[in-house]
């Protein structure tokens, strides 16, 4: 699970037993004392719960003047299930043999997804899917659906 208020996310599947992250955090603040104390209070964190890891990004921590963007690049093995919880940013997801939820405000693109997809997707200008293998459910704000070779069942 992502937490993300803020921030692009993108997560793909891969033939490994390792979840890599890797990314770039900017702080806009008004001097550089106020960003590194931000940069401090709000460390991106990989907690275990369970069979379940959970990437929170901690920017509720900062201060309300400051502001933080989170940019995640995640690889995981390919039958892990993702669930994405982020604020206002894009999503991509793609060669994942699970389940994928993804609920923001933002873009979204979804590819090669071997389960169910399930979007609650509140402003975006774009939510694309493509080789979806599972179920589709989208709930959209505002925006364009773009749905390219969806197959239904397995």
């Amino acid at each position: 699970m992502f937490e993300n208020s803020r921030g692009f996310i993108k997560v793909t599947g891969s033939d490994t037993k390792d979840v890599t992250i890797t990314g770039r955090k900017t702080i806009k603040a008004i001097n550089r004392n106020d960003a590194d104390r931000s940069n401090t209070d709000t460390p991106v964190e990989i907690i275990p719960q369970g069979d379940r890891l959970m990437v929170r990004t901690n920017q509720d921590r900062a201060n309300m003047n400051q502001r933080i963007t989170d940019d995640l690049e995640i690889v995981l093995p390919k039958g892990m299930a993702i669930e994405s919880r982020g604020g206002i940013g894009d999503h991509e997801a793609a060669d994942i043999d699970g389940d994928v939820e993804i609920n923001c405000r933002g873009n979204v693109r979804v590819a090669r997804i071997g389960g169910n997809v399930r979007m609650d997707i509140g402003r975006s200008e774009l939510i694309r899917a493509s080789d979806v293998k599972g179920r589709m459910d989208v709930q959209a704000g505002r925006g364009t659906i773009w749905n390219w070779r969806i197959s239904a069942g397995r």
